[in-house]
């Protein structure tokens, strides 16, 4: 038996895209707050008898229950008198925020107490794999988005040459398992990169975060240290953006070194090299396709997924 997959992509409104985006944030915001209430019960549930942490510590009384998804629903149907954006929302979607993760967690729990190989046991391993795969399934498609959204705006994207294999075994692994970083930058960017004719390169990842990108000065910083200051060039700027410039000035020297050699071994005229070192340009400057195609004199067309 054939089955055939069809996709349907559908193409809202202004209006209905400002409601949907609306309609996620709240989601999202109740999402949040469900997660730290719960971390906040173990929390105050771990604290010893006979001392107390330096930094700060979660005191709750000792009666109160688990915030588990009925006294959540239940607190959230209160809260909407202290929180009117909450009743802009269904009340259904908001329930249902709170349920899927609690609906994996409690499958999880109900499969301990059956015994394995039983008919019990089989269909819950069934019921576990679905919603596996649906979140699965909404981080790919999330993924896929990404993908696009970044290729739509940038004429070349460089990306660091990590080893997710690695990062999986450290102390961020179920964080980075759970975001599927190894799925996003291998299969599906350059994917997407290779059908929209955007050049995707990945750079060495050794220092990254600890070389200052407008000087080039080596800064020792360690994880906590969230701030990038060099006292070479007195540069200061958020780490991450820091990073991001360096990643970005490596992947240009690595295609102009690239560009030199090729245009040297093919002795290419003047203006040819010209035309190429405005590619280059307006690839890493991230200026619009269509400037670029009248630049180099070229009908660009960028077929989608």
């Amino acid at each position: 038996m054939l089955n055939m997959t069809w996709e349907f992509k559908l193409e809202p409104t202004a209006e209905q895209v400002s409601e949907i985006e609306h309609i996620l944030d709240v989601c999202r915001n109740v999402w949040n707050f469900a997660r730290r209430e719960g971390k906040d019960w173990l929390d105050s549930r771990k604290s010893p008898v006979n001392a107390c942490s330096i930094r700060q510590e979660f005191i709750l009384p000792a009666d109160t229950p688990f915030p588990n998804y009925h006294v959540q629903a239940k607190r959230l149907t209160a809260a909407k008198i202290d929180f009117p954006r909450l009743k802009t929302v269904n009340a259904q979607v908001l329930q249902q925020v709170l349920r899927l993760h609690r609906k994996l967690k409690s499958l999880q729990r109900r499969l301990k107490n059956k015994q394995k190989g039983s008919a019990n046991w089989l269909k819950l391993q069934k019921k576990i794999s679905r919603v596996h795969q649906r979140i699965a399934d909404t981080r790919k498609d999330w993924h896929f988005k990404l993908a696009h959204h970044l290729c739509d705006s940038a004429g070349m994207i460089f990306v660091e040459d990590l080893d997710e294999r690695i990062m999986a075994k450290g102390m961020l692994g179920k964080h980075t398992l759970d975001a599927g970083l190894g799925q996003f930058t291998n299969p599906i960017l350059p994917w997407v990169c290779f059908k929209g004719d955007v050049f995707y390169g990945k750079v060495d990842a050794r220092g990254t975060s600890q070389e200052c990108p407008d000087c080039g000065a080596e800064v020792n910083k360690d994880l906590s240290t969230r701030i990038h200051h060099c006292h070479n060039c007195g540069s200061i700027k958020p780490r991450d953006v820091a990073a991001a410039q360096v990643i970005c000035t490596r992947g240009q020297r690595g295609i102009e070194n690239a560009c030199e050699g090729d245009a040297a071994g093919a002795g290419v005229t003047q203006s040819s090299w010209h035309l190429l070192k405005q590619e280059i340009f307006g690839a890493t400057q991230g200026i619009s396709r269509h400037t670029r195609s009248r630049l180099l004199g070229e009908d660009v067309k960028r077929p989608r997924h």
